[in-house]
Protein backbone atom coordinates (compact mmCIF):
# COMPACT_ATOMS: atom_id res chain seq x y z
CA UNK A 1 0.00 0.00 0.00
CA UNK A 2 1.29 3.16 -0.69
CA UNK A 3 0.09 6.59 0.68
CA UNK A 4 -1.88 9.22 -1.21
CA UNK A 5 -2.77 13.02 -0.21
CA UNK A 6 -6.16 14.03 -1.06
CA UNK A 7 -7.37 17.37 -2.64
CA UNK A 8 -6.94 20.29 0.23
CA UNK A 9 -10.44 21.18 0.71
CA UNK A 10 -9.71 24.01 2.69
CA UNK A 11 -9.32 27.57 2.08
CA UNK A 12 -5.78 28.78 2.50
CA UNK A 13 -3.43 31.02 1.50
CA UNK A 14 -1.50 30.75 -1.21
CA UNK A 15 1.82 30.78 0.55
CA UNK A 16 0.47 28.79 3.14
CA UNK A 17 -0.48 26.26 0.58
CA UNK A 18 3.16 26.13 -1.34
CA UNK A 19 4.81 25.46 2.24
CA UNK A 20 2.45 22.72 2.93
CA UNK A 21 3.19 21.30 -0.22
CA UNK A 22 6.53 21.33 -0.26
CA UNK A 23 6.95 20.21 3.04
CA UNK A 24 4.48 17.16 1.79
CA UNK A 25 6.93 16.49 -1.36
CA UNK A 26 9.67 15.58 1.37
CA UNK A 27 7.53 12.63 2.70
CA UNK A 28 7.20 9.07 1.18
CA UNK A 29 3.60 10.11 0.23
CA UNK A 30 3.45 8.95 -3.78
CA UNK A 31 0.58 9.92 -5.05
CA UNK A 32 -0.68 14.05 -4.56
CA UNK A 33 -4.24 15.28 -5.57
CA UNK A 34 -4.32 19.09 -5.99
CA UNK A 35 -6.70 21.60 -7.30
CA UNK A 36 -9.84 23.28 -5.76
CA UNK A 37 -12.59 20.44 -5.09
CA UNK A 38 -15.16 22.41 -2.85
CA UNK A 39 -15.84 25.79 -4.90
CA UNK A 40 -15.13 27.41 -7.60
CA UNK A 41 -15.29 30.73 -5.86
CA UNK A 42 -12.31 30.00 -4.21
CA UNK A 43 -9.35 31.39 -6.69
CA UNK A 44 -6.29 32.26 -4.22
CA UNK A 45 -4.46 29.58 -6.58
CA UNK A 46 -4.87 30.06 -10.12
CA UNK A 47 -4.88 27.62 -12.75
CA UNK A 48 -0.83 28.57 -13.28
CA UNK A 49 -0.05 28.51 -9.78
CA UNK A 50 -1.29 24.70 -9.77
CA UNK A 51 0.61 23.70 -12.66
CA UNK A 52 3.92 25.22 -11.13
CA UNK A 53 2.69 22.83 -7.87
CA UNK A 54 2.24 19.96 -10.68
CA UNK A 55 5.71 20.85 -12.39
CA UNK A 56 7.55 21.07 -8.40
CA UNK A 57 6.02 17.39 -7.36
CA UNK A 58 6.66 15.79 -10.41
CA UNK A 59 10.21 17.00 -10.70
CA UNK A 60 10.19 14.76 -6.96
CA UNK A 61 8.97 11.72 -8.68
CA UNK A 62 5.58 12.24 -6.86
CA UNK A 63 2.05 10.98 -9.09
CA UNK A 64 0.05 14.42 -9.76
CA UNK A 65 -3.99 14.12 -10.07
CA UNK A 66 -6.10 17.01 -10.75
CA UNK A 67 -9.17 16.87 -8.98
CA UNK A 68 -12.62 18.63 -10.21
CA UNK A 69 -15.04 19.96 -7.98
CA UNK A 70 -17.74 17.57 -6.31
CA UNK A 71 -20.66 19.72 -7.12
CA UNK A 72 -21.59 21.47 -10.37
CA UNK A 73 -24.09 23.62 -10.66
CA UNK A 74 -24.06 26.18 -13.59
CA UNK A 75 -22.27 26.34 -16.78
CA UNK A 76 -19.09 28.37 -14.97
CA UNK A 77 -19.06 24.97 -13.15
CA UNK A 78 -18.30 23.13 -15.69
CA UNK A 79 -16.38 25.23 -17.31
CA UNK A 80 -13.56 24.52 -14.80
CA UNK A 81 -13.57 21.03 -15.26
CA UNK A 82 -13.21 22.00 -19.07
CA UNK A 83 -10.20 23.45 -18.06
CA UNK A 84 -8.96 20.82 -16.09
CA UNK A 85 -8.47 18.63 -18.64
CA UNK A 86 -7.21 20.86 -21.18
CA UNK A 87 -4.42 21.23 -18.06
CA UNK A 88 -3.85 18.00 -17.39
CA UNK A 89 -2.69 17.78 -21.12
CA UNK A 90 -0.15 20.13 -20.36
CA UNK A 91 3.50 19.50 -22.49
CA UNK A 92 6.03 18.05 -20.27
CA UNK A 93 4.04 17.24 -17.67
CA UNK A 94 1.94 13.73 -16.97
CA UNK A 95 -1.33 14.75 -14.83
CA UNK A 96 -3.88 12.77 -13.98
CA UNK A 97 -7.71 13.71 -13.61
CA UNK A 98 -9.84 13.18 -10.44
CA UNK A 99 -13.55 13.15 -11.32
CA UNK A 100 -15.94 14.15 -8.24
CA UNK A 101 -18.70 14.19 -9.99
CA UNK A 102 -20.62 12.12 -12.29
CA UNK A 103 -21.15 14.91 -15.10
CA UNK A 104 -16.89 15.43 -14.88
CA UNK A 105 -16.33 11.27 -15.33
CA UNK A 106 -19.18 11.75 -18.82
CA UNK A 107 -16.53 14.87 -19.95
CA UNK A 108 -13.25 12.77 -19.19
CA UNK A 109 -14.88 9.86 -21.29
CA UNK A 110 -16.23 12.27 -24.18
CA UNK A 111 -12.40 13.23 -24.49
CA UNK A 112 -10.82 9.87 -24.27
CA UNK A 113 -9.11 10.70 -20.79
CA UNK A 114 -8.56 8.02 -17.96
CA UNK A 115 -9.52 9.47 -14.77
CA UNK A 116 -9.39 8.62 -11.08
CA UNK A 117 -13.22 8.56 -8.42
CA UNK A 118 -13.50 10.24 -5.61
CA UNK A 119 -15.15 9.36 -2.77
CA UNK A 120 -18.72 11.92 -3.51
CA UNK A 121 -18.93 10.16 -6.75
CA UNK A 122 -21.78 7.00 -5.31
CA UNK A 123 -20.59 4.16 -6.67
CA UNK A 124 -21.98 1.34 -4.27
CA UNK A 125 -22.20 -2.02 -6.36
CA UNK A 126 -20.89 -3.73 -9.52
CA UNK A 127 -22.69 -2.30 -11.87
CA UNK A 128 -21.57 0.87 -11.41
CA UNK A 129 -18.11 -0.05 -10.99
CA UNK A 130 -18.33 -1.72 -14.38
CA UNK A 131 -20.04 1.51 -15.82
CA UNK A 132 -17.17 3.76 -14.15
CA UNK A 133 -14.76 0.85 -15.39
CA UNK A 134 -16.03 0.99 -18.81
CA UNK A 135 -15.74 4.74 -19.03
CA UNK A 136 -12.39 4.87 -18.28
CA UNK A 137 -11.64 4.59 -14.59
CA UNK A 138 -8.19 3.83 -13.29
CA UNK A 139 -8.62 4.10 -9.35
CA UNK A 140 -11.61 4.42 -7.45
CA UNK A 141 -12.11 5.55 -3.84
CA UNK A 142 -16.11 4.21 -2.19
CA UNK A 143 -17.83 6.30 -0.51
CA UNK A 144 -16.53 6.89 2.68
CA UNK A 145 -19.87 5.09 4.62
CA UNK A 146 -19.10 2.23 2.68
CA UNK A 147 -18.42 -0.61 5.39
CA UNK A 148 -14.91 -2.87 5.37
CA UNK A 149 -17.16 -5.85 4.87
CA UNK A 150 -19.63 -4.46 2.12
CA UNK A 151 -16.51 -3.22 0.35
CA UNK A 152 -14.88 -7.15 0.28
CA UNK A 153 -17.82 -8.24 -1.00
CA UNK A 154 -17.70 -5.34 -3.66
CA UNK A 155 -14.05 -6.29 -4.52
CA UNK A 156 -15.00 -10.28 -4.96
CA UNK A 157 -17.58 -9.51 -7.42
CA UNK A 158 -15.43 -6.97 -9.28
CA UNK A 159 -12.67 -10.01 -9.27
CA UNK A 160 -15.33 -12.47 -10.13
CA UNK A 161 -16.51 -10.13 -13.28
CA UNK A 162 -12.68 -9.91 -14.39
CA UNK A 163 -12.35 -6.18 -13.62
CA UNK A 164 -10.37 -5.96 -10.32
CA UNK A 165 -7.82 -5.48 -11.96
CA UNK A 166 -8.34 -2.57 -14.43
CA UNK A 167 -8.44 -0.11 -11.27
CA UNK A 168 -6.42 1.02 -8.50
CA UNK A 169 -8.79 0.42 -4.79
CA UNK A 170 -7.96 3.34 -2.43
CA UNK A 171 -9.62 3.65 0.86
CA UNK A 172 -9.75 7.58 2.61
CA UNK A 173 -8.17 6.53 5.88
CA UNK A 174 -7.67 9.85 7.31
CA UNK A 175 -8.87 12.93 7.87
CA UNK A 176 -11.91 14.58 8.43
CA UNK A 177 -14.67 12.63 6.55
CA UNK A 178 -16.14 14.65 3.78
CA UNK A 179 -20.17 14.07 4.23
CA UNK A 180 -22.23 16.26 1.96
CA UNK A 181 -22.50 18.80 -0.36
CA UNK A 182 -24.99 21.61 -0.50
CA UNK A 183 -26.10 24.45 -2.74
CA UNK A 184 -26.06 27.16 0.07
CA UNK A 185 -22.72 27.70 1.66
CA UNK A 186 -23.10 27.42 4.99
CA UNK A 187 -19.94 29.90 5.94
CA UNK A 188 -21.10 32.68 3.94
CA UNK A 189 -25.09 32.50 5.69
CA UNK A 190 -23.49 32.32 9.20
CA UNK A 191 -21.63 35.53 8.27
CA UNK A 192 -25.11 37.16 7.13
CA UNK A 193 -23.20 37.26 3.33
CA UNK A 194 -24.67 35.97 -0.10
CA UNK A 195 -22.78 32.61 -1.66
CA UNK A 196 -21.54 34.63 -4.70
CA UNK A 197 -20.71 37.91 -2.63
CA UNK A 198 -18.61 36.07 0.37
CA UNK A 199 -15.46 37.44 0.10
CA UNK A 200 -14.02 34.25 0.21
CA UNK A 201 -14.70 34.26 4.17
CA UNK A 202 -14.05 30.60 4.51
CA UNK A 203 -10.73 31.19 4.10
CA UNK A 204 -10.86 32.29 8.02
CA UNK A 205 -11.69 28.98 8.69
CA UNK A 206 -8.49 27.22 7.99
CA UNK A 207 -9.69 23.92 9.28
CA UNK A 208 -13.63 24.52 8.78
CA UNK A 209 -15.96 25.89 11.24
CA UNK A 210 -16.92 23.21 13.80
CA UNK A 211 -20.89 22.77 15.00
CA UNK A 212 -21.45 21.69 18.56
CA UNK A 213 -25.05 19.73 20.29
CA UNK A 214 -26.37 21.77 22.79
CA UNK A 215 -24.86 19.79 25.27
CA UNK A 216 -20.92 20.84 23.83
CA UNK A 217 -20.30 17.65 22.18
CA UNK A 218 -18.44 17.82 19.00
CA UNK A 219 -21.50 16.99 16.01
CA UNK A 220 -19.69 18.57 12.70
CA UNK A 221 -18.03 20.58 10.53
CA UNK A 222 -18.84 23.24 8.32
CA UNK A 223 -16.61 23.80 5.33
CA UNK A 224 -17.92 26.77 2.68
CA UNK A 225 -20.66 23.83 0.70
CA UNK A 226 -19.33 21.48 2.28
CA UNK A 227 -20.79 19.64 5.62
CA UNK A 228 -17.99 17.22 7.50
CA UNK A 229 -17.26 15.11 10.40
CA UNK A 230 -16.31 16.85 13.29
CA UNK A 231 -14.14 13.82 14.54
CA UNK A 232 -10.99 12.64 12.33
CA UNK A 233 -11.47 9.36 10.74
CA UNK A 234 -8.26 7.18 11.45
CA UNK A 235 -8.08 3.46 10.00
CA UNK A 236 -4.52 3.60 10.63
CA UNK A 237 -5.72 1.43 13.76
CA UNK A 238 -6.50 -1.23 11.93
CA UNK A 239 -3.50 -2.30 8.97
CA UNK A 240 -4.60 -5.43 8.71
CA UNK A 241 -7.97 -5.17 8.13
CA UNK A 242 -6.74 -3.09 5.24
CA UNK A 243 -4.12 -5.13 4.09
CA UNK A 244 -6.74 -7.83 3.94
CA UNK A 245 -9.07 -5.90 1.85
CA UNK A 246 -6.23 -5.40 -0.82
CA UNK A 247 -6.29 -1.62 -0.61
CA UNK A 248 -3.74 -0.33 -2.95
CA UNK A 249 -3.57 3.10 -1.44
CA UNK A 250 -4.28 4.43 1.76
CA UNK A 251 -5.97 8.22 0.96
CA UNK A 252 -4.37 10.86 3.72
CA UNK A 253 -6.81 14.41 4.01
CA UNK A 254 -4.58 17.61 4.64
CA UNK A 255 -5.74 19.21 7.61
CA UNK A 256 -3.68 21.60 10.34
CA UNK A 257 -2.68 18.02 12.43
CA UNK A 258 -0.97 16.70 9.06
CA UNK A 259 2.92 17.37 9.48
CA UNK A 260 5.84 15.49 8.05
CA UNK A 261 6.23 13.29 11.36
CA UNK A 262 2.35 12.72 11.21
CA UNK A 263 3.29 11.07 7.69
CA UNK A 264 6.70 8.89 8.91
CA UNK A 265 4.37 7.66 11.60
CA UNK A 266 1.44 5.85 9.33
CA UNK A 267 4.23 5.21 5.98
CA UNK A 268 6.11 2.77 9.17
CA UNK A 269 2.66 1.75 10.11
CA UNK A 270 2.33 0.80 6.73
CA UNK A 271 5.54 -0.97 6.40
CA UNK A 272 5.59 -3.00 9.75
CA UNK A 273 1.74 -3.89 9.52
CA UNK A 274 2.03 -1.95 12.66
CA UNK A 275 -1.68 -0.32 14.06
CA UNK A 276 -1.18 3.43 15.25
CA UNK A 277 -3.21 4.19 18.20
CA UNK A 278 -6.09 6.27 17.72
CA UNK A 279 -6.34 9.51 19.24
CA UNK A 280 -8.86 11.27 21.57
CA UNK A 281 -10.44 12.69 18.05
CA UNK A 282 -10.53 9.76 16.04
CA UNK A 283 -13.46 8.34 14.83
CA UNK A 284 -13.52 4.81 12.81
CA UNK A 285 -17.38 3.72 12.85
CA UNK A 286 -18.50 4.08 9.43
CA UNK A 287 -15.65 0.84 8.42
CA UNK A 288 -17.16 -1.21 10.96
CA UNK A 289 -20.70 -0.40 9.84
CA UNK A 290 -21.58 1.35 12.64
CA UNK A 291 -22.20 5.18 13.31
CA UNK A 292 -19.56 7.20 11.67
CA UNK A 293 -18.30 9.24 15.20
CA UNK A 294 -18.42 6.21 16.85
CA UNK A 295 -14.52 4.61 18.06
CA UNK A 296 -14.73 0.74 17.88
Amino acid sequence: MKLALAPLIYCWSKTKVMDFYQAMANTDIATFYIGEQVCRRRRLMKNVDYLQLAKMLTDQGKRVVLTSLALIESDKDFGLVEELAQLSQQQGLELELQANDLGSAALFREQGLKFHVGCAINCYNLASLKQLVDWGMVSYQPPVELAQEELVVLMRQAEEAGIRDQFELQVHAWGYLPLAYSARCFTARQARLTKDSCNTICQKDSNGKLCQTQDGQPLLRLNGIQTQSAHNQNLFADIPSLVALGADSLAISPNQALVPEKVAQMQQAIIEEQNLALGANDCNGYWYGKAGMATL
